[in-house]
């Protein structure tokens, strides 16, 4: 990564430049190539009367400088790469990506007499020819001449071939700058930060990190507490903290010993005491004094406290294993004895799916927040499948209040406008192993001549798992699902060894045993069933491919391939933490906040106050989208709307010291969900602070005056991942000491695969012998309901232009002056801005309050996302996400819009019970309590890198909250941790520079517990 920070010097517009080589890839000898994607009607092949659109890959050779000139503000290409004609293992040519991180700002008008001096600043991206000639895009005497200059980067662009030439890259990066109170006394370098990723695109054969030392790998069954095992434990002991049906790796801890292993183990107790009294009798200095080793520090305690204020509510603080309990009891009485477990429920069957708070009205919790109101009652919201009934359907239930029910309502009527069809509920684990018994007990067995064949086939040895896809059909009604089969390899990705096979399998009736497989699909030709696949296996009429088993030990692996290297750097508190989390609250000096997991909406946080003051109601995820392509069923169908499956529901156990600092603050989470007793994800949440090694601001002064000062920054981050699947989603929340929240998605795991035939490479890169990576769009919506300075907020927009006016000391001259835009967004229409078009660089809500200096108290909302093409809204399934067509949209804020998606939507998204759009109906936004809608999203498509898995580096989007003259100055320069000295002072006294009292308040050694791990919970 190339990044470039800037604080200090106050301006309007700046823009940099970079000479990005050369790029000497492979060679001197390259091509420039750019990809992208868009979307191409097509008929679905097993049902021609439907139509897809499916996303499909661009490829163009640039062959000449001019195609390769990007000017500033036009579209760029997704996927920009300099590649050389070499190929990696699965044929493709070597390459690098440029992937460029940057709002852009504005250059000045070709017209300006001054613009051609600086003429680099018209192109995001030129790649040129590289001549020793053509040495830098600038020079030092344009300063002192910008009218006349000799020598024009403009001019190296002169339409010369690109093709297998030694090339240069000359990458721009720039963003706007509107001065505001907390650029004073310096502007912070949050927010305004660019640069560019040079990262490889399949110039490997698999991710070169996997032979990283520090790679951790542990599997269920072994003791992760061992150093043997996992080179973060720091003591050979496991702290295990799963239930017993979850544990990982107890039975290292719980045996039987004989005398003869007694007595061996005491033999070597007392050879250890006496090697370590021998060390510290050696660690001693030679005064006879004291141990060399430093003391410890100040014990933290691992986890989050319980709330110990009974006076005060916790409103937004998730249901406790107790409350869940007294639901599901209260709901057992009153729904009957028809009432199964969900666990082991049929369709047919009465089951409570999921229990989870109900979160309380905002007027009603602000009147207890703010003016002492009494608390809103505490209640659950219950999801009941009705299956076993004569009109089946999906009802949701309010239970109050909490602790000690004694009513319910049924809601569904005013949140939906009725009854919600049975054909909308989310699917039951029992209806997935349902579909897994009959594939693999009934089915299967009628091809085990060609499966013998391809791929190893053991009717008994389970070496072939299925993957499920989603939405289930083509039309409102449908419950009919292609399933994909895998090679069951232990210890590594199943969603890497497609086989091939993919089944359509018809599962609307209530009854099992009447499902039926539709369609069948087999290394790329359609059968009608597997009987008709296996009789022209047997006559010969299918060309088969073997499909070797790769086992454990290729790149599929996460397992290190390298010795294990020296221990990674370690951050801590050598004083003790500078927070506290206490129930679902957390406290640190300058924040506040309540925080939850919602079970399919995964996290949220409430209640957001910056030194007391309320920033936010709410900040929360929405939903989570992928939408795949493909030439195979599976591939050209899946859209993963992955609230449905619940990106609570799958939040995974935290690793210390992998997912978060090992010395991070963990907080376990209780769910009940397809189950009658409560369950918990133990380190579901992680709370740490972090030096992020950058100065939050900073000047170093030798004109005038000598002085030092600054602040680095160390911000407070609280964090979650979500599994779905083969993908892991790392959500983060990050609070900064100027004011500033920001808002984080990456995603890592494994990519999803399709069997490589055909036209293949339309849809992706082949990554394995057979195996395409299948390209895809990643986006997250977000909820960001801003209450800056009370309730009644406006939407501003501002940007910048430049304005021809004749210099006033010169009239006979003319000069392109900046000049800043203002305008006030009135109506929903005019607030929401569609992904891929124009839309204002600052964009904040405000209120009718001014500060010190008369402007309107606001925060400006800044995103980071580089979102792929949007499905096309003429598709029959867009409305079941089509927040995704927005980047940014603001509405008034409605009780009854609490949700810009819906877990009912996967399985009926042609007739969806959530339709965004709706929610945008051009009411005022002047002066009204108001919610901003944020999209965020990557292309991404798949390469030889994201083998074994993709990493977290350039595929991570959000958004930034900043104070835009909320305050008078930057709040930060109140911070403790500022730094400030001047020329005649001793920077090394304590008394003047807190970092000089370093060598003793942190002589201590950190007080590391025992690794632990919360254990493997789903199967």
């Amino acid at each position: 990564p190339v990044r470039w920070a800037w604080w200090g010097r106050q301006g309007t517009c700046l823009n940099l430049v970079w000479k990005s080589s050369p790029l000497t890839l492979a060679g001197l000898k390259n091509w420039v190539v750019v990809e992208d994607v868009v979307f191409k009607p097509v008929a679905a092949p097993w049902s021609p009367e439907h139509q897809l659109q499916r996303p499909q890959l661009t490829r163009q050779v640039l062959g000449r400088e001019n195609l390769a000139a990007f000017s500033l503000g036009s579209p760029l290409p997704r996927y920009f790469y300099l590649a050389s004609n070499q190929t990696n293992a699965w044929g493709h040519q070597r390459g690098y990506r440029i992937q460029i991180h940057s709002p852009l700002g504005i250059h000045v008008p070709l017209e300006s007499d001054m613009e051609r001096a600086v003429s680099w600043g018209r192109y995001q991206l030129v790649v040129t020819q590289r001549k020793e000639e053509e040495s830098q895009s600038s020079s030092i005497y344009y300063q002192n001449d910008i009218w006349t200059s000799s020598v024009a980067f403009a001019d190296f662009i002169n339409n010369e071939t690109l093709l297998g030439e030694d090339l240069v890259a000359w990458v721009t990066a720039s963003f706007l700058h509107i001065p505001h109170a907390e650029d004073v006394p310096n502007t912070v370098t949050l927010g305004n930060r660019v640069g560019f990723l040079l990262r490889p695109y399949n110039f490997f054969d698999e991710d070169p990190s996997i032979f990283s030392p520090g790679s951790v790998y542990f599997e269920k069954g072994q003791d992760a507490g061992l150093c043997s095992v996992n080179p973060l434990s720091p003591v050979p002991t496991l702290t295990q903290r799963t239930d017993s049906d979850l544990e990982l790796g107890r039975q290292s801890h719980v045996r039987t010993m004989n005398q003869k292993t007694t007595l061996v183990l005491l033999a070597l107790a007392v050879i250890t005491i006496f090697a370590l009294v021998c060390v510290l009798l050696a660690g001693r200095g030679g005064d006879g004094g004291e141990p060399s080793l430093p003391p410890r520090c100040p014990f933290v305690p691992p986890s989050a406290q319980p709330w110990t204020h009974p006076d005060q509510s916790q409103l937004f603080a998730d249901l406790s294993q107790e409350e869940l309990t007294a639901v599901m009891s209260f709901l057992t009485r009153q729904l009957g004895p028809s009432l199964v477990d969900a666990a082991q429920a049929r369709p047919s069957d009465t089951c409570v799916f999921s229990v989870e708070l109900q979160l309380p009205p905002k007027a009603a919790a602000l009147a207890h927040l703010d003016r002492g109101s009494p608390p809103p009652a505490r209640e659950a919201l219950a999801i009941v499948l009705f299956g076993g009934q004569a009109q089946p359907n999906v009802s949701e239930l309010v239970v109050g209040p909490l602790p000690r029910p004694t009513y319910m309502r049924d809601v569904t009527l005013e949140r939906h406008g009725g009854p919600l069809p049975y054909h909308r509920r989310p699917m039951l684990l029992r209806e997935y192993l349902d579909i897994d018994q009959m594939i693999l007990r009934r089915e299967l067995p009628q091809v085990a001549g060609l499966l013998h064949h391809c791929c190893f086939y053991k009717r008994q040895g389970g070496n072939l798992v299925m993957m499920i896809t989603a939405p289930p059909g083509v039309q409102s009604g449908d419950r009919a699902t292609w399933l994909g089969l895998y090679y069951n390899i232990s210890g590594a990705g199943i969603y890497l060894h497609p086989v091939g096979l993919e089944l359509l399998v018809d599962h609307k009736a209530l009854d099992p045993a009447r499902w039926t497989i539709q369609k069948v699909f087999f290394q790329g030709r359609y059968y009608e069933s597997l009987a008709q696949l296996e009789d022209q296996f047997e006559a010969g009429l299918v060309n088969v491919v073997l499909i070797p088993n790769n086992g454990t030990g290729g790149s599929w692996s996460l397992k290190s391939h390298v010795p294990r290297g020296p221990a990674p750097p370690l951050q801590f508190h050598p004083q003790g933490p500078r927070f506290s989390v206490q129930g679902s609250r957390v406290a640190s000096l300058l924040w506040t906040f309540s925080f939850g997991l919602g079970a399919f909406s995964g996290p949220r946080v409430f209640d957001i106050r910056f030194q007391g003051e309320r920033i936010a109601y709410e900040v929360s995820v929405q939903e989570a989208l992928i939408i795949y392509g493909g030439n195979s069923p599976v591939a050209m169908l899946t859209r993963y709307i992955d609230s449905s499956f619940g990106l609570g529901k799958y939040a995974t156990p935290l690793t210390r010291g992998v997912d978060c600092p090992y010395l991070a603050t963990y907080v376990d989470w209780h769910f009940l969900l397809e189950s009658q007793a409560p369950r918990t994800t133990h380190d579901a949440f992680c709370v740490f602070e972090q030096n992020q090694g950058l100065p939050l601001r900073r000047h170093h002064s030798d004109f005038y005056s000598h002085y030092f000062g600054g602040l680095t920054e160390t911000v407070l981050v609280i964090r979650s991942v979500s599994t779905l699947l083969n993908y892991d989603y790392v959500w983060d929340m990050v609070f900064h000491p100027s004011g500033a929240l920001e808002v984080r998605f990456h995603a890592t795991g494994y990519i999803s695969s399709a069997f490589l035939f055909g036209a293949a490479r339309k849809y992706g890169n082949r990554v394995g012998e057979h195996t395409l990576g299948t390209v895809h769009t990643h986006s997250a919506h977000f909820k960001v309901d801003l209450d800056v300075g009370g309730l009644e907020n406006w939407v501003w927009a501002e940007d910048m232009a430049f304005v021809p006016t004749a210099v006033p000391w010169s009239p006979k001259h003319q000069m392109q002056r900046l000049q800043v835009t203002r305008k006030l967004l009135e109506t929903e229409e005019q607030a929401a801005f569609s992904v891929g078009g124009a839309s204002p660089r600052y964009l904040y809500l405000a209120s009718n309050h001014s500060n010190k200096w008369g402007h309107p108290r606001g925060y400006r909302i800044q995103m980071l996302s580089f979102a792929g093409e949007p499905l096309p809204q003429n598709s029959s399934m867009e409305s079941a996400f089509s927040w995704g067509r927005y980047q940014l949209a603001v509405t008034q804020r409605k009780e009854e819009e609490p949700s810009s998606s819906s877990i009912y939507n996967q399985y009926d998204p042609w007739a969806p019970t959530v339709d965004f759009t709706g929610f945008i109906n051009n009411e005022t936004i002047a002066g009204e309590d108001l919610v901003a809608w944020v999209t965020a999203g990557f292309l991404h498509i798949p390469h030889a890198e994201d083998i074994p898995n993709t990493v977290t580096t350039g595929n991570g989007v959000g958004f930034f909250l900043r104070p835009y003259n909320f305050f008078d100055q930057d709040p930060s320069f109140d911070s403790a941790d500022s730094i400030y000295f001047q020329r005649d002072q001793d920077a090394g006294d304590c008394e003047v520079n807190p970092l000089a009292c370093l060598p003793q308040a942190a002589s201590c050694a950190p007080d590391v517990p025992a690794f632990s791990h919360g254990g493997f919970s789903h199967n």
